[in-house]
């Protein structure tokens, strides 16, 4: 959500190289809808901003923060026993989302 009450969706993506334990978060395809308004599909909302953030992040035990990249803080957790699900918040000052995915 914005700060202004509007919905936000769009696709995330975590990459890491397993030697380095660094890689990448994306959230690409960003749409808005107005205020209070659910997301509606795929191609329904106005683009938010330029469609995408990028962060660098570093893993930390079974954690994952920003390192790098856009503004905002990134950080979240990975789940289950094989680390196969994924999780975490995205804070900014014009947004504040949660996002969460599988491998």
């Amino acid at each position: 959500m914005t700060r202004n009450a509007e919905t936000v969706a769009g696709a995330a993506d975590l990459s890491v190289d397993l030697p380095t334990l660094h890689g990448t978060a994306a959230f690409t395809g960003l749409e808005h809808w107005k205020a209070e308004a659910p997301p509606g599909a795929v191609g329904t909302g106005a683009t938010w901003h330029d469609d995408y953030l990028r962060y660098d992040i570093e893993v930390r035990g079974n954690t994952f923060v920003r390192t790098g990249g856009d503004d905002g803080t990134v950080t979240g957790a990975f789940f289950g026993p094989a680390h196969e699900g994924m999780g975490g918040v995205l804070d900014r000052d014009d947004l504040s989302a949660g996002f969460g995915g599988t491998r």
